[in-house]
């Protein structure tokens, strides 16, 4: 027969109370114990704990020949079997159990009064009915109270809540909240976008010249720690920051002067201020070049104007210091035998063994080596890397030990050793003049806002092509960022036209823009008004064979049936140049056309000189580089060549530069196809690609086995000297 060993009468509402029963079990006996949160279960066989929270208060007696089995079954439909109780107390027990379970989430309900009001205060403080909320609040949100989740998801909860005396209504909502969990975030996001793109509507669509397109409201809206927009080309980036400030003033989300829009040139920044004072009508919302901001911080905390060195805004100044630095170093023979070796390994081969190298050096003429032309490829590298390594931040230790992974050791250590001694004379040359480079600017607004010696006002960062960021700009705006609680970043751009990683640019940036920023959104402003469908397949297909390009799909607002990508196999460039002008000019003589003619090289250029003139066609040249940002009715490309001056191009900077530079991507020619589809994503209605028939570019290859591209055989133009 069972035998209760202890049993304590319920204690009411005091704490630490504990309720012990022993029931024998063959061939021993088990326990169980209660406290306020669970039930301790021992016995021969080991121990359970159980939550009180997770248990249905009903507690079914099984009877058996002899032995009853008690089931105790969780909320999540999962049972524990107690088994080996007397048939005489099975009964009783169940029922003493079931009541003992239910005193004990009551006493629980009963307690949970103040965490329930501080849940519901916390989130008022975040705004969640009248704002968009953001994942890492949420998620901070959700930590802080889940364990009051099992409580209210309960299918008996209003049971309970019945009587409790703390219940209101309005803790509907956590209800809500928790039977929903994490998702709740999302779906209340979305709602919420939703509703805010319905309210502002009006100035959505009357903001910019044309009705903004859903992708680009959602944008506008959305509201994270960090968002990435993904804008294609002829997305209507610039629209979408104009809106996105506009947004911002109109929700009453933010006062104009707590506003940023960052632009990474004057032109860039001055389109922008030109079009937030056009349609905001408000001068306050600040615009500022990277730089701009830089100087105006520093000027802040120095309390002085600060003047911007030549030797940063002209390159020849740049040159000829590095070239005179250099002069001034040779009059000490360590030096100028270290310059003499340079010359010699860029003319030799440059990892000769050392008795060559010796060799040449004892029969070497120092005067007729130590020329401003033989030392022009060094005074380049250099001129290039002063920014660069400065930028850096990288200990001279570490610049050496990455230079051993490139070839032409030899020569680039040697080179490194002199190019020392030029970038301390470059640093007092800056300090002797009370001047400062553009380097300088960021990293000391940087250090400035670290330091809590500015303070930022500005809540929301609109940063413009965002693909073209670098490190120390990164961390410039990390630095803003810390500054005002709540801030946010609202980042525009394509990693599909990261084109300036020789400036310093890092893509990866834009891959891994949460790594970056914390918790973010990622959206794709994905109608372009810019060019036709077909040119919108062709480039599309053609930049993502690069599998790190994040995917996207681009439609345009423009359908054609026919092909508009033309590729036109030439031995004669200048004379398909011609023929194909011609072309185009027939094309609706009556009407203009706005013509690029593009290149990767500016001296590719120069046979545009020979172009004669056409009446209906205004006509430009420029690099493709240069070409970022333009559009034009149709563009022609040249220098389409597998040569080492073609395009992809194939020469690579010195290792000094590649040391610094952002990590070279693994994917062949993985810049240079991204350039390629800049060039394709120019034109509105045709593209024409003149490819070298006795050397095509790969590129050219690749393109041409696409259905939405054709061959074309231009007729021959007759030359001045035939006519």
């Amino acid at each position: 027969m069972a035998r209760n060993r202890a049993v304590d009468d319920w204690p009411g509402n005091k704490p630490g109370w504990c309720v012990k029963s022993i029931y024998r079990i063959l061939p021993g006996y088990i326990e169980a114990s209660f406290n306020q949160n669970s039930l301790e279960l021992s016995g021969p066989r080991g121990s359970l704990s159980v939550d009180i929270s997770l248990l249905k208060t009903s507690v079914v007696s099984l009877r058996g020949w002899r032995w009853s089995c008690l089931v105790l079954t969780q909320l999540d439909g999962n049972s524990l079997r107690l088994a080996g109780v007397s048939n005489d107390n099975a009964s009783t027990l169940a029922k003493y159990l079931s009541q003992t379970i239910a005193d004990l989430l009551l006493f629980q309900y009963q307690q949970l009064g103040r965490s329930a009001r501080d849940a519901l205060k916390a989130l008022d403080a975040l705004a969640v009915c009248t704002r968009y909320l953001r994942r890492a609040d949420w998620e901070r949100w959700f930590s802080l109270y889940q364990h009051l989740s099992p409580f209210f998801t309960r299918f008996d909860r209003h049971y309970f809540f019945g009587k409790c005396s703390w219940y209101e209504p309005r803790f509907y909502v956590l209800e809500r909240i928790f039977a929903e969990g994490k998702a709740f975030c999302r779906k209340h996001n979305d709602a919420f976008v939703a509703e805010e793109m319905a309210r502002y509507s009006v100035l959505f669509d009357s903001i910019e010249s044309r009705p903004l397109t859903p992708s680009q409201r959602q944008a506008c809206v959305q509201d994270e720690v960090a968002n990435l927009i993904l804008a294609g080309a002829g997305t209507g980036k610039t629209s979408v920051m104009v809106a996105k400030a506009g947004y911002l003033l109109a929700s009453g989300l933010a006062q104009a002067d707590e506003i940023l829009l960052l632009a990474f040139g004057k032109d860039a920044a001055q389109e922008l201020s030109e079009r937030i004072q056009k349609n905001l009508k408000d001068g306050t919302v600040v615009v500022k070049t990277f730089h701009g901001l830089g100087r105006d911080i520093v000027t802040a905390v120095d309390g002085k104007k600060i003047k911007v060195s030549k030797l940063a805004t002209n390159e020849e100044s740049k040159v000829a210091f590095v070239t005179k630095a250099l002069r001034e170093l040779v009059a000490e023979d360590a030096n100028r035998k270290l310059l003499l070796e340079c010359l010699i390994l860029l003319t030799l081969a440059p990892e000769c063994a050392s008795s060559e190298l010796s060799k040449a050096l004892k029969s070497s003429d120092e005067k007729a080596l130590i020329t401003t032309k033989n030392m022009q490829p060094i005074t380049t590298i250099f001129a290039n890397l002063l920014p660069h390594y400065k930028a850096s931040g990288i200990s001279q230790k570490a610049f050496s030990e990455r230079l051993i992974q490139f070839e032409s050791h030899e020569l680039n250590k040697r080179l490194f050793k002199l190019f020392l001694p030029v970038y301390k004379a470059y640093n007092e040359q800056l300090k002797v003049s009370g001047e400062i480079d553009f380097t300088d600017m960021i990293q000391q607004a940087t250090q400035y806002l670290t330091r809590g010696r500015y303070k930022s006002r500005f809540r929301y960062i609109l940063v413009d092509e965002f693909q073209d960021i670098s490190v120390d700009r990164v961390s410039l705006i990390q630095a803003l960022l810390k500054q005002v609680r709540g801030a946010s970043l609202f980042a525009v751009g394509d990693d599909w036209q990261a084109i300036y990683r020789f400036a310093g640019s890092d893509v990866a940036v834009t891959r891994r823009f949460e790594s970056y920023f914390g918790e973010s959104t990622q959206s794709v402003l994905d109608t372009t008004f810019r060019f036709n469908n077909q040119i919108a397949i062709v480039a599309a297909r053609f930049v993502q064979r690069n599998p790190q390009q994040i995917k996207k799909e681009i439609t345009s607002s423009d359908y054609v049936e026919a092909n508009a990508v033309y590729i036109v196999p030439t031995a004669d460039e200048v004379e398909a140049l011609n023929a194909t002008l011609t072309r185009i000019s027939k094309i609706k003589p009556k009407i203009p056309k706005r013509l690029l003619i593009l290149a990767r090289y500016s001296h590719l250029l120069e046979a545009v000189r020979e172009v004669p003139a056409y009446d209906n066609l205004l006509i430009e040249t420029m690099t493709i580089h240069a070409s970022k940002g333009r559009e034009a009715d149709f563009v022609i490309v040249l220098g389409l060549t597998a040569d080492k001056l073609g395009f992809p191009a194939r020469q690579s900077d010195s290792a000094l530069i590649r040391v610094v530079l952002p990590e070279e991507e693994i994917f062949p020619f993985a810049e240079e196809r991204r350039l390629f589809y800049v060039a394709l994503t120019r034109a509105k209605q045709q593209i024409y690609l003149l490819s070298n028939i006795k050397a095509p570019s790969v590129f050219v290859d690749e393109v041409a086995a696409y259905e939405n591209v054709s061959v074309l055989k231009l007729p021959r133009q007759k030359k001045k000297s035939e006519s």
